[in-house]
């Protein structure tokens, strides 16, 4: 593939990801694992899914980071969406 479209790829896959933990209730979100799997991953050469979950100002608030890495022509390329989360639902303090 292209690097425009593996650009897209990665990017679906991130954009489904947030789309799922977003309904998720926020307990849940807490106990994450710290990779994901999504099907568009396998068409992306040494790609994988990456959860980060970090403190950001209180218990009820989260800093979430939803990250791609793959292999393109001999370069690791990384993609991130970061965005907050908190217990009334993400993106609201």
């Amino acid at each position: 593939y292209s690097r425009m479209r593996q650009t897209a790829i990665v990017t679906q896959c991130l954009q489904e990801e947030l789309e799922l933990i977003r309904n998720m209730p926020f307990n849940n979100i807490l106990s994450l694992d710290s990779s994901f799997e999504n099907e568009s991953l396998s068409l992306l050469e040494d790609s994988s899914g990456i959860l980060s979950l970090e403190d950001s100002g209180g218990d009820d608030i989260k800093k979430l980071t939803v990250s791609v890495i793959w292999s393109c022509k001999g370069r690791q390329m990384r993609r991130d969406i970061v965005t907050f989360v908190t217990r009334k639902g993400i993106n609201k303090r």
